[in-house]
Parts: structure tokens; C-alpha cells; sequence
């Protein structure tokens, strides 16, 4: 009886950590319902507006791609998007 006791105790213990990122999925769950809505219209519509913004030369929108598509840059291939970024600024300025 003693065990189921201590036992019980270690369980209460474990559940009082932080529930955070619980909350958080609670936001996901419901952004996710509205963006596959609709045959999921307005997920393509948003990410037509990012390829778009990438195609106008903002830096941010083909970064955001990049990431989606390639996966988070390594460190090896920081300075290369460095060069992209500034490439894409030279562009909106009209250079």
C-alpha cells in the first residue's frame, strides 16, 4: 500500500509541470480549422499572397520559402542568404 502511495504521489507531482504548450496547440487546432476550410481556399490564398511577395523581392517572403521548402538554413548556408536577401533589396529598390 505504501508503493500505490508513493506511487500515486509521483504521478500528482509529474502533472503539475508547466501545460503550456498545450495552450498553444489549443490556437493551432483552431487556426488549422479555418485555414482547411472552404476546400482549403484560404490556406492557397495566403500562400499565394507569400509567393508573390517573394516574386516582388521581400526578403522576409523568400526566406519564409526557403525555409518551408529546403528546411531551416544550416550555418553553412547563412552567408549565402545574406547574399539573397541583399540581392532581393537591390531589386525592390529598383537597382
Amino acid at each position: 500500500m505504501t508503493t500505490d502511495l508513493a506511487k500515486n504521489e509521483k504521478i500528482a507531482e509529474s502533472m503539475k509541470g508547466n501545460h503550456n504548450a498545450a495552450k498553444g496547440k489549443l490556437f493551432y487546432n483552431q487556426l488549422r480549422k479555418v485555414l482547411v476550410q472552404e476546400d482549403q481556399l484560404k490556406l492557397r490564398q495566403i500562400a499565394e499572397k507569400l509567393v508573390e511577395a517573394a516574386q516582388e523581392g521581400e526578403a522576409w517572403a523568400v526566406k519564409e520559402i526557403m525555409d518551408r521548402v529546403d528546411g531551416k538554413q544550416s550555418k553553412a548556408l547563412h552567408l549565402r542568404m545574406q547574399k539573397v536577401i541583399a540581392y532581393c533589396k537591390l531589386l525592390k529598390s529598383g537597382l
